[in-house]
C-alpha cells in the first residue's frame, strides 16, 4: 500500500476538523474516517462518544500532515481493530495514548507503518494479551 495515491475529482484539503458542533449519534466503526486528509494538520475527537467503537483500522491512514494527536479522551474499551490506523502518517510525531483502554484488541498489524517521524513511543500501558495479530506494527 505505500505509496499508492488515488486519483480523485479534487484534492483533500480539510485542514482542521472540529466536531463540537455536530450532533452525532454512537458510533460503532471508525474504519477509514480520516484516511487520506493528507493536508488534515489539526483533529479534536473529544465531542465523539466512541464508547461502542469495535474498529479504528485506517482511521487516520495517509494523514501526511498530521503531527500530533491526542486520543487521550477517547473510550475505547470496546475496540477490537487497531490495525492500519496511523499507516502512512508520515509527519506525525506525538500521540497521546494516556488512558487509550487496549484490552479488547484482537489486531494491531501494520498499527504504525511508514510513521517514520515517530521517534519514541510508549507503548507500555498497551494490554496485548488478547492481540492475535501484532505483525508490522
Amino acid at each position: 500500500m505505500s505509496g499508492l495515491r488515488f486519483n480523485r475529482p479534487y484534492p483533500n484539503t480539510i485542514k482542521s476538523v472540529n466536531l463540537s458542533a455536530c450532533d452525532i449519534p454512537r458510533l460503532r466503526d471508525l474504519s477509514y474516517m480520516f484516511y487520506g486528509c493528507w493536508d488534515l494538520v489539526a483533529v479534536d475527537l473529544s465531542p465523539l462518544d466512541v464508547s461502542e467503537v469495535t474498529t479504528m483500522k485506517f482511521m487516520f491512514g495517509e494523514c501526511l500532515s498530521l503531527k500530533s494527536l491526542d486520543l487521550s479522551g477517547l473510550d475505547t474499551s470496546k475496540v477490537k481493530d487497531l490495525s492500519w490506523m496511523f499507516h502512512e502518517c508520515c509527519n506525525l510525531l506525538r500521540i497521546d495514548f494516556r488512558n487509550f483502554d487496549t484490552l479488547m484488541v484482537e489486531d494491531m498489524s501494520w498499527m504504525f507503518s511508514l510513521c517514520h517521524s515517530l521517534a519514541t513511543l510508549d507503548l507500555s500501558m498497551f494490554d496485548t494479551s488478547r492481540v492475535k495479530d501484532m505483525s508490522c506494527i
